[in-house]
């Protein structure tokens, strides 16, 4: 390629003149609009909703449901009850009675039978309960007052495992106690000349 191409574009460069041939058909053009397709498709209107759709369906026959049921149901009780004074007058009502040789006959009438009203429960007083909730008792097991010093009692007798396992504690104890009291003496050490910096100013 020749540089001179590339940036004055002077001059003649065959690879370059066979790349610009070969994306000539990429190449834009200030042409006119692509033409419309020949068919073109038509939508359809929407149309209109019914009135009567589902849920006015359903909701009508939820309505109808509920009037037929009104209808059909028996009427509620009157609130004045028939009184009888026994089990014997309910069924001497139902049976008739026998007499000698001339058949059944009907009984005598009994007493009247008496309207009794149902009387209206009185109201019950609005009644607040509070509810007073204690905290549960904590019961506590008596300590066992221990007699003697600890170091007069024996020391329970314990396996070789178990007393080298006492004995690294033991060790492990010991370090962490020293290295703790290393630690607090250079914490006073430190605390002692910052003091003594502070007094000097």
């Amino acid at each position: 390629m020749k540089d001179d191409y590339l940036w004055d574009k002077t001059g003649e460069d065959a690879e370059i003149a066979a790349l610009e041939n070969a994306l000539l058909a990429f190449r834009h053009a200030n042409d006119e609009p692509p033409a419309r397709p020949a068919r073109e498709i038509e939508i359809a209107p929407a149309k209109p909703r019914r009135f009567l759709s589902l849920g006015f369906a359903f909701a009508a026959a939820c309505a109808a449901l509920v009037v037929v049921f009104l209808l059909v149901r028996p009427p509620a009780a009157d609130p004045k009850i028939a009184a009888v004074d026994s089990v014997a007058d309910a069924d001497s009502k139902k049976r008739p009675e026998k007499t000698d040789g001339a058949g059944y006959v009907a009984p005598p009438d009994a007493r009247p039978v008496k309207a009794v009203e149902s009387a209206p429960r009185p109201a019950k007083p609005f009644v607040l309960k509070i509810r007073r909730t204690t905290a549960p008792e904590v019961r506590r097991t008596p300590l066992v007052s221990q007699t003697g010093n600890l170091k007069d009692q024996p020391a329970p007798a314990l396996t070789a495992e178990e007393k080298y396992a006492y004995d690294q504690l033991r060790l492990a104890l010991s370090i962490t106690g020293s290295q703790l009291r290393i630690v607090k003496d250079k914490i006073d050490a430190l605390e002692d000349s910052t003091a003594a910096f502070k007094k000097t100013k």
